[in-house]
């Protein structure tokens, strides 16, 4: 890898600005879990815990992208400070088997995952790798950019969002697919529902890590 390449990698708060940070091991098997995070709560990290246990994981690392590819509109909050909640959020988790990437937000822009995963494989080669999505962009995974080929480098855990039915999204990516179902995860929280709340000045208090609660009040964020 580049030193611009590995510059780009960091994982916060377990590790500095453009540091890569430290697997348990060479060949551990990993849990990557991409988003907006706009913002962080309560049910992101209950994702991430049960797959530590469900999928026997030994680290899971929060990928925030700036721009989401299939996303028609930007984020609300900018990428510092989702950055910043989500740190926070990690934190307050206070499971050092949980780690924030910065390597899509840093880069700005549209990042494909496929993109990010080839970067992540070159600084951990020997790393097994779980991607984990809800069923709804499970749905969506053959209009993501070149998904055959994301499918070689990954496999996938899918959890529930909204009740959707988690099925292969083609025949085509039904051949090479590596899946399975993240099944204890139910929880309520929902990003979109804790603006729509916060804008209309209601409280989302009960789907927040207090950090990330005192975090949004302190900036005003969602208003």
């Amino acid at each position: 890898m580049d030193d611009a390449a590995a510059a780009s990698l960091a994982a916060r708060p377990d590790a500095a600005p453009g540091k890569l940070p430290a697997l348990v091991r060479a060949d551990a098997r990993i849990g990557l879990y991409g988003g907006m995070f706009d913002p962080p709560h309560l049910g992101h990290i209950a994702v991430a815990r049960e797959a530590l246990g469900e999928l026997r994981l030994e680290q899971v690392f929060f990928i925030p992208a700036a721009q989401a590819p299939l996303r028609g509109t930007p984020a609300v909050a900018s990428v510092d400070d989702r950055l910043e909640m989500l740190s926070r959020a990690v934190a307050e988790a206070a499971n050092p088997r949980l780690g924030v990437l910065d390597i899509e937000a840093r880069a700005g822009g549209v990042n494909y995952t496929v993109n990010t995963v080839r970067q992540l494989r070159l600084a951990w080669p020997q790393a097994r790798m779980v991607f984990l999505l809800g069923t709804d962009q499970f749905a969506r995974l053959h209009l993501w950019h070149e998904p055959e080929e994301l499918a070689k480098l990954v496999e996938f855990a899918v959890f529930d969002r909204a009740g959707a039915a988690a099925a292969a999204p083609s025949l085509t990516l039904a051949r090479v697919l590596r899946w399975r179902l993240l099944a204890g995860v139910q929880h309520p929280a929902s990003s979109s529902e804790i603006r729509r709340r916060l804008k209309l000045g209601q409280t989302a208090e009960e789907w927040l890590p207090r950090s990330v609660a005192a975090y949004i009040e302190e900036k005003k964020l969602y208003r």
